[in-house]
């Protein structure tokens, strides 16, 4: 187990000291480990569920579409008129 974890250690640290990014290694990494556990077949069926479970959860939809949302309203200018709306007047 000790072999396993310094091996796992010594390739995430390769693969960010060659530049990769941070989540693409860490991804790398997990894959790798999956791949020489459990198989090839237990490997993808895993990795498909995680990315099918990023992909379709409910925070990881709403939050860039609420960016987006204030995105609008700024460059329209109706964030503005709205804030002054709301602002006291003195």
């Amino acid at each position: 187990m000790g072999g396993l974890i310094i091996a796992v250690v010594g390739m995430l640290v390769s693969f960010l000291a060659s530049g990769m990014w941070i989540a693409i290694a860490v991804a790398l990494v997990g894959i790798v480990v999956l791949w020489t556990r459990t198989g090839f077949d237990a490997m993808m069926g895993t990795a498909a569920w995680h990315i099918w479970y990023a992909a379709t959860n409910f925070t990881f939809t709403a939050v860039p579409l609420f960016i987006f949302m204030g995105f609008i309203l700024v460059e329209s200018g109706l964030a503005k008129r709205i804030y002054s709306g709301l602002e006291p007047t003195l």
